[in-house]
Formats: structure tokens, sequence, C-alpha cells
């Protein structure tokens, strides 16, 4: 059998130009020593890129608390949508009115047995009369709950727009960090 072959040697650069200059001449590269406009040129670069740095890792910082502050609008956003979901105002607004209702049942309730009674006396009379009172007792509950709710639903509308007009400038304001990010993050 003909004996193995050697590993070949890694082919040697073309030029001693193409490695990468030294300070010294006796790093691993063993590339030729750099003259002093090489080194004047290599310290300027370096501090080029030291100022590049800089500037970026400022516009990082902006960029990462204006980050965080949306984060934070975005946080108190959802806190006012959970208020506005199920506004304490509206559920005593509803147990107004469902007490409203059994009121007026039990008015209606009492004109009919009064009007079935058919009684002409004196106390049929006084009856007549305070289902009348009551009628218009609940006349003036209904004008006020009326009033009450029109006022609610009116702050509740607001309340909303508001809401919602926060919500596109944040959204805005999320798209406007977007299109700065990335050309930092490039």
């Amino acid at each position: 059998k003909p004996a193995a072959k050697p590993a070949a040697k890694p082919a040697a650069p073309a030029a001693a130009d193409a490695r990468t200059a030294t300070l010294n001449g006796k790093d691993a590269a063993g590339g030729p020593i750099m003259t002093r406009e090489e080194l004047r040129a290599c310290l300027a670069r370096e501090e080029k890129l030291r100022g590049r740095l800089a500037e970026n890792d400022q516009r990082r910082a902006v960029l990462d608390q204006q980050k965080a502050q949306i984060a934070a609008d975005q946080e108190a956003l959802k806190a006012e949508r959970a208020t506005l979901q199920s506004p304490a105002r509206v559920e005593e607004m509803n147990a107004r009115t469902r007490a409203y209702a059994e009121r007026v049942q039990a008015w209606n309730k009492k004109a009919e047995e009064f009007a079935a009674s058919g009684r002409k006396d004196v106390t049929a009379e006084r009856l007549r009369l305070q289902i009348n009172e009551e009628r218009d007792a609940l006349d003036k509950d209904m004008k006020l709950l009326e009033a009450d709710r029109a006022k609610l639903e009116a702050e509740m509308k607001a309340a909303i727009e508001a809401y919602n007009a926060k919500a596109v400038a944040l959204d805005a304001r999320v798209q406007d960090w977007n299109a700065r990010n990335a050309p930092a993050n490039e």
C-alpha cells in the first residue's frame, strides 16, 4: 500500500499587505508592524466609532425611556377601560330602575283592585285620592329617573369618547416609537 499523504498546509496569503497590521509584529497573525500613519488612522477611526457608539447609546436610552412611558400609559389605559366596562353608577341606575318598576307594579295592582271593588263610599274616595297621589309621585320619580339616565348616558358617552381618543393617541405614539426604533436597531 502506498503511504498516506500528509495533510495539506493552508495556503499562504498572496501578499504581506493583505494581513492585519499589528503594533509590535509579534501577534498570532504575524502581520507587519503598523506605520505611524496607519496607527493615526486606526486611532481616529476608533475614536469616531466610540463617538458613534455613544450617540447610539444616547438614542437607545431615550427610546428605552419612551418605551417604559408607553408601557405605563398602556397599563393606565387598561385600568381606565376596566372602570368603563363596569361602572358602579350604571349598576346603581339599574337598581333604581328595578325599584321603580316594582313600585309601578305595586301601584298597578292596587289600582286594579280598587277598580274591581266598585266601592263608592267615603273610604273609597280616600283610597282613590291616595292612589292618584301615588301615581303623581310615580310620574315625578319617572321624570327624575329619566333625567338621571340621560345625564349618565351623556357622561358615559363622553368618557368613552375620551378613552377612544387616548387609545388612538397612544397607538400613534407606539407606531412612531416603532418607526424610530427600527433604524436605531439597524
